[in-house]
Order: structure tokens, then sequence, then C-alpha cells
């Protein structure tokens, strides 16, 4: 689904309330997210099917997958991979739900560079 936008349009995806100027929202959400717990240091590694054009990508966890309002950003990466360094298990928390979107831009025939995000990916968790 392409929704091309101009000055000040306001565009609902996947729940994401998109502001801009010359900004294009385009479904490149990234798929396959994986998370894995590297034990010997206690860190999460993320990975997921690049997606084409992107020229970064935003990280985000949930402790409750039926919460969506407490996604927690953790960082960005410019390659398909992210390692969060200090994910918060505790007691209460044993599992921990990864998702991604990706961000890029083109340009269109006349010169205009267009930017665009992708919606949150379907989550990769990892369990402890």
């Amino acid at each position: 689904m392409n929704r091309k936008m101009g000055f000040g349009a306001i565009v609902l995806l996947f729940g994401v309330m998109i502001f801009g100027c010359d900004t294009e929202v385009v479904d490149r959400t990234p798929s396959l997210v994986v998370a894995t717990e590297l034990r010997a240091n206690g860190s999460i590694h993320i990975t997921w099917n690049a997606v084409s054009g992107a020229s970064s990508y935003e990280i985000a966890f949930r402790t409750n997958l039926d919460n969506p309002s407490v996604r927690r950003n953790v960082g960005t990466s410019t390659i398909s991979t992210f390692t969060h360094s200090s994910p918060p298990f505790t007691v209460d928390v044993i599992t921990l739900y990864y998702f991604v979107r990706a961000h890029g831009s083109n340009t269109a025939s006349d010169g205009t560079v267009r930017r665009w995000t992708s919606g949150w990916s379907i989550p990769g968790s990892v369990h402890r």
C-alpha cells in the first residue's frame, strides 16, 4: 500500500500516526524478526529480513503483547541486526517481544526526495 502525502497531511497506518511534508508511507514492513538471548552476557540479538531501500531501522520492545501502548524504543540500526545490551528481565518480566520498522527515502522522477516509513513488524520474542 502506497499513500503519498502533501504538506500538512496525517496518515494513520498500523496504529502509528505520521505527520509530514513530502512523506510517502510505504508498506515495506520488516519480516521474520528473530530475537535470541546471548547467554554469555545476557543481551538479546535481534535479526530481521532487510527491506529494499531502507536506510535505517527502529527497534522497540514490549513486555506485554496485548498492550501496544507500552512499546519502548531501544535503538536504531543501519543494518538488519541489533543487540539490546540491557534487556529488562525481572522476576515479573520473563518474555520480551521485539518489533522493527524501516525508514528510507526515494527520489521521484521530478527530483523530489520522499521519505517513507513502514509499519511495525510482527514481533519476534525471547523467553527466559
